[in-house]
């Protein structure tokens, strides 16, 4: 998913499995209530999996910003 000039707001299970991927230009990440293993955080990334890794989530912003919120 990604957007040129605007915010990604996504919410997901919090027993997603997936490899995740999150990247913004100008902007921020954030996420709440999500265990990443091998999280690796920039001011501008964050890479990470979820659970064992068997889908993919792929966000990117030019010009905005994302956040990611786990629920059970």
């Amino acid at each position: 998913m990604s957007a040129e000039n605007g915010n990604i707001d996504l919410s997901i299970p919090t027993s997603t499995s997936t490899k995740f991927e999150a990247s913004v230009t100008v902007g921020s990440i954030k996420t709440s209530n999500l265990e990443f293993d091998d999280a690796v955080k920039t001011a501008q990334s964050l890479t990470g999996t979820l659970g064992i890794g068997e889908g993919v989530i792929d966000l990117y912003s030019n010009n905005g910003h994302i956040g990611v919120v786990g629920f059970d």
